[in-house]
């Protein structure tokens, strides 16, 4: 009798437990101050550390939620050496004088490279493209490089250093039939004095040589040479998430946004696109709310965010909370960068309190009855 009025005792704290939790409270965002990305610059390093470091133990993407697994990239050695041959002679006028190439040996000690294929099975996905990006993994930024590169000059604008420099540029191909213009064996060049463009045809090999000209550029790859704030953004892994490169492709930069209906675009994945908006399925809606928190408190001067998106967000968050996963990545995370995003943080912590307190109360009851 005793234990089972112990028993019953017990069981109405686990009920009151489980019914009233301050971890499905609504977070209070006033309680955030999130710190941005402390160093990590690069955006290739970034998402080697992710492939490599972050997401073995959690190979799903995104958005459709697909498993995907790490291959090594296998190449045969005499099939690359053809390759390598083949261009070698179209820039040598057909000789092979000179040309070098590993032994076989040493191809297959090269260190192995690695790609992300997605089991396209596991989540009902099917390919809207032509099917290239549909069979590889790629690092989505949730909030678009584009969306907060616009705040920078340089986007639009260039940089007095951001000007390409002048090399000289040697084109060569192969003729057909019909566009033959020498038998020669050996190549014979004209340069046109207009544009200094050297031209030379030797049999069915003809090649052009010029210096190119200073280009100004912008964008992505002036503001990585001349903004360390915008590296710091593209780079920050906190807004970086594996997804299938034909979804990422087709989302593009659009904003992310509530659709109505189920007009899927990707087979059975949960992802619609309609008028330039995207629409994340349910089950990661608050994993990509928080990312936009970080990221606007992060970087408060590169990314505004309508009154709308950020209701809409709040309730992304609330109908969404973290879960494990989302916690151990925050924190893997903050060990190669130096910050966490807080507004995973705060909610981990009475995620970790909550299950603690429960492991305790089920512990008794093991105790209790065993």
């Amino acid at each position: 009798m005793t234990k089972l009025l112990s028993f019953l005792s017990i069981l109405f704290l686990v009920s009151t437990s489980f019914a009233v939790d301050d971890f499905d409270a609504p977070f209070l965002f006033e309680e955030v101050d999130a710190s941005q990305n402390l160093g990590q610059k690069s955006f290739t390093k970034a998402k080697n550390f992710l492939k490599n470091d972050i997401y073995p133990s959690h190979q799903e993407g995104i958005y459709c939620g697909c498993t995907y697994d790490k291959q090594v990239v296998v190449k045969d050695y005499q099939e690359e050496k053809l390759k390598a041959l083949t261009r070698y002679k179209l820039f040598h006028w057909d000789s092979e004088e000179g040309f070098q190439y590993p032994t076989e040996e040493e191809f297959n000690n090269k260190k192995p490279t690695y790609k992300l294929v997605p089991n396209p099975e596991t989540c009902g996905f099917e390919p809207k493209g032509n099917g290239t990006r549909a069979k590889q993994m790629e690092w989505e930024h949730v909030v678009p490089a584009s969306f907060f590169g616009h705040t920078f000059s340089e986007w639009e604008n260039g940089h007095d250093t951001c000007i390409s420099t002048p090399r000289q540029v040697r084109k060569c191909k192969r003729l057909n039939a019909v566009e033959l213009r020498s038998v020669a064996s050996e190549p014979k060049c004209t340069t046109d004095p207009a544009t200094g463009v050297q031209t030379c045809v030797s049999k069915d090999i003809v090649c052009e040589t010029y210096m190119s000209d200073p280009k100004p550029y912008s964008g992505r790859r002036c503001l990585t040479k001349v903004s360390e704030e915008y590296s710091l953004m593209q780079a920050d892994m906190h807004n970086l998430y594996p997804a299938i490169g034909d979804v990422n492709g087709y989302r593009s930069n659009f904003p992310m946004a509530e659709i109505a209906g189920e007009a899927r675009e990707f087979g059975k994945c949960d992802a619609e696109i309609k008028d330039k908006k995207f629409e994340p399925r349910n089950e990661v809606r608050g994993d990509i709310a928080r990312t936009h928190f970080y990221m606007q408190d992060a970087y408060k001067a590169h990314m505004p965010i309508s009154d709308e998106m950020y209701e809409m967000l709040k309730r992304w968050n609330d109908l969404d909370p973290v879960d494990t996963w989302e916690c151990d990545r925050n924190k893997k995370i903050a060990e190669l960068q130096g910050n966490e995003n807080e507004f995973v943080s705060k909610p981990c912590e009475k995620l970790l309190k909550r299950n603690a307190k429960r492991k305790g109360i089920f512990q008794v009851l093991f105790d209790l009855f065993k």
